[in-house]
């Protein structure tokens, strides 16, 4: 959970550069803080996918916006929710399975080759899906056995390799510096209104 706010510092040169207008400073604090959690769970999208790989919209689904600054809470708050480790495939084709002869081939991984789950099936046979499976790739427990049970074949969640990389400080401090920038872009901003009104 990352927490976004302003510092003194901050807030003082923006109330300089709003002097003699009608702009409200915690408005003005509250707009840049927004803007910078915006920009942070994009961030922190990209952080997670360079790990593993995964579309940004599975990723940016559990990146919530607990709390958006207001006026009178100038303070933002951004969390990577918890999520259980995802099954391979399903409706979301996570790390992109594919059936082949042998079994069910995905990736995981950035860094890695993709891997094949021999024996593993998405349908009864390459190209075709079984609908009750929903896209899952399973594989049976007993592999010689065509009628012992089958499992479900499971990947990582962005949240476990948020955790695993140990991204914290690093994301607080992308965050630090992004609030820094969207101040600033606020100021400058507002000085060249000042200046053309």
């Amino acid at each position: 959970m990352i927490t976004l706010t302003v510092d003194k510092r901050q807030q003082r040169e923006l109330e300089r550069a709003i002097e003699g207008t009608r702009k409200k400073l915690p408005q003005e604090v509250a707009n840049a803080v927004n803007k910078t959690a915006s920009k942070l769970r994009t961030k922190v999208s990209v952080l997670v996918r360079q790990e593993i790989a995964i579309s940004a919209a599975d990723v940016k689904r559990i990146i919530k916006t607990r709390r958006r600054a207001t006026r009178t809470n100038t303070s933002s708050v951004l969390q990577l929710d918890h999520e259980k480790r995802p099954g391979i495939g399903g409706r979301h084709k996570r790390f992109s399975p594919r059936q082949t002869r042998a079994g069910t081939s995905y990736r995981i991984s950035k860094k890695g080759p993709r891997e094949t789950a021999i024996g593993a099936f998405m349908g009864p046979r390459p190209g075709k899906l079984a609908p009750k499976l929903h896209g899952g790739v399973f594989v049976r427990k007993d592999l010689g056995n065509p009628r012992s049970k089958i499992r479900k074949l499971y990947g990582v969640s962005p949240w476990a390799v948020y955790i695993k990389q140990r991204m914290d400080p690093l994301v607080k401090t992308l965050g630090a510096v992004e609030l820094r920038i969207q101040v600033d872009s606020r100021i400058r901003t507002i000085l060249k209104n000042k200046r053309l009104s």
